[in-house]
């Protein structure tokens, strides 16, 4: 009895012991209406894999089983790498120049302009900075000139022994005030007197001697001379100038 409702509860129906008889063989039946009896589940796993209806088998193939371990987690594929570009071919760097050769008294090359046939100092004597310099000179006996200067009697020309003289002349002036020889030229100016006093074969070793007389702005005065075979060959005073090519006036003063 509810006692709150205050009325009485029907009883449920029993069900018969035939009724759970048929239940149960209707789960047990097949594809058709056919009794599998105790082969059903095995019935049913080969219906399931032929793709047709599932019975009430066991876990399909294939599945996961729960065994309460947590499933590892699989490490990410890396990403996939762009193809390399392919690169260009680099040009092959250009040839380094090679700095200027230091200017060095000992090689006269490396201050004047001058080049054989026309470099008339071999090697530099001996100095002293800011008055003089003793300079050494051969003139080649090969040299095509003494051909026709002169035939059968080779003499080495006036003109180049002053040459002589102002090559040496701009040696000392380098030695008293160094200036860049890649931009500065000594040019020669003036030849105030000069005197030939014996004859100069080729072949013969020259001393060449230059004095430093004075110097006004760009202007050097110097006194010259050549000796040979210990004989006084030709003196001469000579005036040169240091110049800059391309620069206004082009001058360069001594101090400048």
């Amino acid at each position: 009895m509810d006692r709150r409702a205050g009325r009485h509860r029907r009883p449920l129906p029993r069900r018969s012991r035939g009724a759970d008889r048929r239940a149960e063989r209707r789960d047990r039946r097949g594809p058709g209406g056919r009794d599998l009896g105790r082969h059903a589940c095995r019935a049913a796993r080969s219906v399931d894999a032929r793709g047709g209806r599932a019975g009430p088998a066991g876990p399909r193939e294939g599945a996961v089983r729960n065994t309460g371990k947590k499933p590892r987690r699989r490490k990410p594929e890396p990403p996939a790498r762009h193809p390399a570009k392919p690169s260009r071919a680099k040009a092959p760097p250009a040839p380094r120049r090679r700095p200027p050769r230091r200017a060095d008294l000992a090689d006269p090359r490396s201050i004047l302009r001058h080049r054989p046939p026309l470099l008339l100092v071999d090697r530099v004597v001996a100095s002293t900075r800011g008055r003089w310099l003793v300079a050494a000179w051969k003139p080649a006996p090969a040299w095509p000139l003494f051909r026709g200067h002169f035939p059968g009697e080779p003499i080495v020309p006036g003109l180049l022994l002053v040459e002589a003289i102002a090559q040496a002349s701009a040696l000392l002036a380098f030695e008293t005030e160094p200036f860049d020889v890649r931009r500065t030229r000594m040019y020669l100016m003036t030849v105030e007197r000069a005197r030939f006093l014996a004859r100069v074969r080729p072949g013969e070793t020259l001393e060449i001697r230059t004095d430093l007389v004075d110097r006004r702005g760009p202007l050097w005065r110097f006194d010259g001379s050549i000796a040979c075979r210990g004989r006084l060959a030709a003196d001469a005073r000579i005036v040169a100038a240091l110049l800059v090519p391309g620069r206004p006036g082009g001058r360069r003063g001594a101090g400048g």
